[in-house]
């Protein structure tokens, strides 16, 4: 029985996290900044996971000044990630930005072949490298080459949040190990929240009209707790009691997740090259978790 609830649990995690991109874009739409949208983001979800910390701070023990340094680091980079993530959704469709994010495993086995010296597989490689065929085709099919000035800003700081976020869990896999999941996830999002609380400042110096309005915190909101809070603790669910195996399995139908939202709610185009490019990616991806 335990093992549907965390079936059911790793799913709404998921769409969760599909919705992420589709309610940044409809907060665009009301005329919310990216460094107002990031910062509260992390306004509204905080909450949620100090109290977890507090809830779980009896589990806390003594970490050395290391620990700190990467608990620190690891809040760095997810801020870095985020920021990255919603500032690429103003030049990119939710598409593309979900499929590059896709492949944040495919970051993290790359990181680990460079800095870590782990080998791999020839057939890694090459199924690596046909996963960005799937992107590229994705990215020609979604029209991005009308501005010459942008069009490469939307998905090279989509690969940079993925990246960044790559290495977010290279280093967080180490120190969760140690002081547990809930009290590390608490501590990086407060750092994170700190983080974001800087450009936030600057932004709202010049003039009070920069803050958004009372009627545009619906999406922040629903960012921050449908595809923030809620996402991170189902997952978290679903992976203690089903495995990360099964979790990656599931994972699989985010991105269609994420099209079929864009087309509903954003009226993005679905157009045959999209499927294709994400149907590869896909494939590669799975193909990928297999072999390693």
């Amino acid at each position: 029985m335990k093992g549907n609830y965390s079936v059911v649990a790793i799913l709404i995690g998921v769409f969760g996290f599909s919705l992420k991109s589709i309610f940044i874009k409809l907060a665009y739409f009301d005329g919310i900044t990216s460094i107002s949208l990031m910062f509260f983001r992390m306004i509204f979800s905080i909450p949620f996971f100090f109290v977890a910390f507090l809830l779980f701070k009896d589990n806390l023990i003594k970490t050395s000044i290391q620990i700190k340094l990467k608990i620190f680091l690891c809040g760095f980079l997810y801020y870095i990630s985020s920021y990255s993530d919603i500032t690429g959704l103003v030049y990119t469709s939710v598409n593309i930005e979900r499929i590059i994010l896709f492949t944040i495993p495919i970051f993290v086995l790359f990181i680990s072949v460079i800095f870590m010296k782990n080998k791999f597989s020839k057939k890694v490689y090459i199924l690596s490298f046909c996963s960005w065929i799937g992107v590229s085709i994705a990215f020609v099919s979604n029209q991005v080459l009308i501005d010459k000035n942008i069009h490469y800003i939307g998905p090279l700081l989509i690969a940079l949040s993925a990246i960044t976020y790559a290495t977010y869990l290279i280093i967080s896999g180490e120190v969760m190990k140690k002081i547990g999941f809930i009290i590390f996830n608490s501590q990086v999002m407060i750092v994170a929240c700190l983080l974001s609380l800087i450009p936030m400042i600057f932004e709202v110096s010049g003039t009070i009209n920069n803050l958004p309005s009372i009627n545009n915190f619906k999406y922040p909101f629903l960012l921050a707790i449908v595809s923030t809070v809620i996402p991170s603790f189902f997952m978290m669910y679903g992976v203690k009691h089903s495995g990360a195996a099964t979790t990656a399995i599931i994972n699989n139908i985010g991105p269609f997740i994420t099209m079929i939202c864009g087309y509903f709610f954003l009226k993005e185009s679905i157009g045959l090259f999209d499927v294709i490019g994400m149907c590869i990616v896909i494939f590669c991806v799975i193909s990928i978790n297999k072999i390693k």
